[in-house]
C-alpha cells in the first residue's frame, strides 16, 4: 500500500499495514453489498424495490442496536490476546462465510420464501461485520497517543478502504459477468470475495499481535447505559456523530443507486459500473497524501469540510449525465467523488480517536470499545436511513421489479427517482454535514489542555 509521509512516527510500518488490512476485509464485503445488494433483490430476486429497501434497512437497524452492546463487550474482555483481538478472529471466519450465503439464494419460487431467505441473511451478515468491525475500530485509540500519527494510522484505513472499492465495486460486477450473469454471477462473486474478505482480516488479526493494548481497569465498574450518556456529554464526539451521520446517509443513497443509473440512464452494463468504481478509487489514492497534509496545515475539521464541498458538488452534476454522455466526463466526475470521498473518510476516521482520548482525560476511564460501537452504530443508522430511503422512492416512483434480470421499461418517474437519488439527495446530505461538523472544536491545543488538566 502506498502511504503518504508522516512525521515522527513509533509505530512500525508492518503493525500499520497489518491492521489496514481489517479495512480491507470489511472494505470488500462494504462495497460489494452497499453497491449491488438492492439492484441484486429487485432485478435478481424479484423483490419490490420498496421491500427490498426495508428489508435492508431493518438489518441495518439490528446492527445498530448490535454495535454498542459488541463495543461494550470488547471493552470488558480480558484475554491473553487483548480486549480487542479475539473478535477479529472469530468476525474474519463470520465475514468470510456470510458474504457468499447473501449472494447464493437458492431457487425458491416462492415470493414469501425468498423474501425470508435474504432477510435472514441480512441479519447474520450485520452480525459478522459488527463482531469484526466494532473492536477493530477501538484499536487506534490503544495503538498510540500522537495526535498526528493518528492521521498516519487512518491512512492505512483510507487506502485499505480504496483497494476495498476496487476489488468490491469492480472486481465485483466483473466476477458477475465472468460468471455467466444472473445468480450464477452473484453466487461467483459471493464465494471469491467473501475469501478475500476471510484472507484480509485473518491478516490483520495475525500481524496485530505487537500492537499495544490497554488492559480495562478492574475498578472501573459503570453501566452500559451511563456510558451511553457519558458519550453523549462529549460533544465533540456528539457533532462528529451528527455529521457522519449525514454524510454516510447520502453516501448511502449514491452508492446504491449507481446501479441503476449506469444500467437505467446510462444504459451501460456492470463493466462500465466496475471502471466508474475504479477511477473512483483513483481519485481516493491519489487524494490521500494531500489530505494528510491539508489535515496538517488547515486542521480536520476545515479539511473535511473541504473535503465535503467537493464531493457535494461533483455527485450534484450526475443531474446533467445523460445516455451518450462521453466517458471521460463521468469518469472525471467520479474522479472527483473519490478524492473529495478520501478526505472526509480520513479527517473523519482520525477525529473519532482524538474524541476517544478526550474522554478518556476527561473522565479517567477507557472506553473505546464503547464510542467505536456508537460509531459504527451510527454508520448502520445512516445507511439504513439511505437505502431504505431509496428503495422506497424507487418504488413510490413506479420501479418496476423483475426475476432473473429480466430487462424491464422503466416509467419516466423512475428515471426521474434515479436521477434525485445519484445528485439532488446526496449533495444536500453534504450540505447538512458540513453545517454539523462546523460546531466540532476539538483541536489539537483543546485535547493538549484537557490531557493536562487530568494529569
Amino acid at each position: 500500500m502506498t502511504l503518504a509521509s508522516a512525521p515522527t512516527r513509533t509505530l512500525p510500518l508492518s503493525l500499520c499495514i497489518g491492521w489496514g488490512f481489517g479495512t480491507l476485509g470489511i472494505a470488500i464485503i462494504f462495497n460489494s453489498v452497499n453497491l449491488l445488494i438492492l439492484r441484486y433483490m429487485t432485478d435478481w430476486l424479484g423483490i419490490a424495490a420498496a421491500t427490498a429497501g426495508l428489508l435492508i434497512a431493518l438489518s441495518k437497524a439490528y446492527d445498530a442496536v448490535l454495535d454498542p452492546i459488541i463495543g461494550n463487550v470488547s471493552d470488558r474482555t480480558r484475554s491473553s490476546m487483548g480486549r480487542r483481538r479475539p473478535y477479529l478472529l472469530a468476525g474474519a471466519f463470520m465475514c468470510g462465510l456470510a458474504l457468499p450465503a447473501l449472494f447464493s439464494a437458492p431457487a425458491i419460487d416462492d415470493m414469501t420464501s425468498r423474501t425470508i431467505y435474504i432477510g435472514v441473511m441480512l441479519i447474520l451478515f450485520a452480525t459478522a461485520y459488527a463482531t469484526f468491525n466494532v473492536p477493530y475500530l477501538a484499536m487506534p485509540a490503544e495503538m498510540t497517543d500522537d495526535y498526528h500519527e493518528r492521521s498516519y494510522l487512518i491512512s492505512f484505513r483510507v487506502t485499505a478502504i480504496g483497494i476495498g472499492q476496487v476489488l468490491g465495486g469492480f472486481l465485483g460486477p466483473y466476477l458477475i459477468v465472468t460468471g455467466g450473469g444472473g445468480m450464477a454471477g452473484h453466487n461467483l462473486l459471493g464465494w471469491v470475495l467473501g475469501g478475500l474478505t476471510f484472507t484480509a482480516c485473518l491478516l490483520c488479526f495475525l500481524m496485530t499481535g505487537s500492537a499495544r493494548r490497554i488492559e480495562r481497569d478492574e475498578g472501573e465498574r459503570p453501566t452500559y447505559w451511563s456510558q451511553l450518556k457519558l458519550a453523549w456529554e462529549n460533544k465533540p464526539f456528539v457533532w462528529l456523530m451528527s455529521a457522519k451521520l449525514t454524510q454516510l446517509m447520502s453516501m448511502a443513497v449514491t452508492q446504491s443507486v449507481i446501479a441503476y443509473f449506469t444500467t437505467r440512464v446510462l444504459k451501460a452494463g456492470d463493466t462500465i459500473l466496475g471502471l466508474i468504481m475504479v477511477v473512483t478509487t483513483v481519485g481516493l489514492f491519489v487524494s490521500i497524501p494531500i489530505w494528510v497534509r491539508l489535515g496538517r496545515k488547515i486542521g480536520k475539521k476545515n479539511a473535511y469540510i473541504l473535503a465535503t464541498v467537493v464531493f457535494g458538488l461533483a455527485t450534484a452534476t450526475w443531474w446533467f449525465s445523460a445516455e451518450g454522455e462521453a466517458p471521460l466526463v463521468f469518469y472525471l466526475r467520479a474522479f472527483v467523488q473519490g478524492f473529495g470521498s478520501a478526505g472526509m473518510m480520513l479527517m473523519g476516521a482520525s477525529m473519532l480517536p482524538d474524541t476517544m482520548e478526550y474522554d478518556t482525560r476527561r473522565t479517567g476511564m477507557r472506553r473505546e470499545g464503547v464510542f467505536s460501537g456508537i460509531y459504527t452504530m451510527m454508520e448502520k443508522v445512516a445507511f439504513a436511513i439511505g437505502v431504505s430511503l431509496t428503495g422506497a422512492f424507487l418504488g413510490a416512483m413506479g420501479y418496476i421489479e423483475s426475476r432473473a434480470g429480466v430487462a424491464t421499461e422503466q416509467p419516466d418517474s423512475a428515471i426521474q427517482a434515479i436521477y434525485i437519488c445519484a445528485a439532488i439527495l446526496p449533495a444536500a446530505g453534504m450540505l447538512i454535514s458540513a453545517i454539523f461538523i462546523a460546531f466540532y472544536d476539538l483541536k489539537e491545543d483543546k485535547l493538549k489542555t484537557a490531557t493536562m488538566a487530568a494529569e
